[in-house]
């Protein structure tokens, strides 16, 4: 009977290693990402038009909250970073690290600008502050041009595309200013609601 023992042992190894494999490939897949892998698919998709990776890449929270959709972001997109076609050759720095976020400093072989902002949101994943990260490319890339504050720049264009507001690096939100420069509408909103 060694050879029923010799299949068995086989099948069992390689039972084993099927398993392994398997469990492997389930955590690459649906493991929740690092905030550098965030960062480079977001400079990806920043440098190849992707705007629903940017999307995917925000947390659920400032998707609801700020009504964010593939469109509004490629729309904002479309009228700062994108609007002489998309970037490349990027060269990040990283920023100063902190607990729970990340930023990048990201720059362009044709001088333009952004900075990636990624946030731990309490429910331990670690998220694309999208409307950061857009903040900051108005601030690079608009504001040298006109004669108006970032802020109220950013948040013309975001009510001009249907984003109502702006989630901070504290996490905090804020509505966009009413207008006629003074303090936010409805002043700032909290992140616990």
């Amino acid at each position: 009977m060694p050879g029923i023992r010799g299949s068995r042992k086989k099948a069992a190894f390689w039972s084993a290693a099927g398993a392994a494999v398997l469990a492997l490939l389930l955590y690459w897949l649906f493991a929740p990402l690092s905030p550098s892998a965030i960062m480079r698919r977001s400079v990806h998709a920043l440098e190849t038009g992707d705007s629903p990776t940017l999307y995917s890449l925000a947390s659920p929270d400032e998707v609801k909250r700020l009504h964010l959709s593939p469109q509004n972001i490629e729309s904002m997109l479309a009228a700062t970073l994108w609007r002489n076609g998309h970037p490349s050759d990027a060269t990040i720095t990283p920023g100063d690290l902190v607990a729970d976020q990340d930023v990048w400093y990201v720059k362009w072989a044709d001088g333009r600008r952004a900075s990636i902002f990624v946030l731990e949101d309490p429910d331990g994943h670690w998220y694309l502050l999208v409307t950061l990260t857009l903040y900051s490319i108005v601030d690079r890339e608009v504001y040298r041009t006109v004669d108006d504050p970032t802020r109220r720049y950013y948040d013309a264009l975001a009510r001009k595309y249907g984003i109502d507001g702006v989630r901070w690096q504290d996490g905090t939100y804020s509505a966009p200013l009413d207008g006629h420069g003074g303090g936010p509408a409805g002043g700032p909103v909290s992140a616990g609601g």
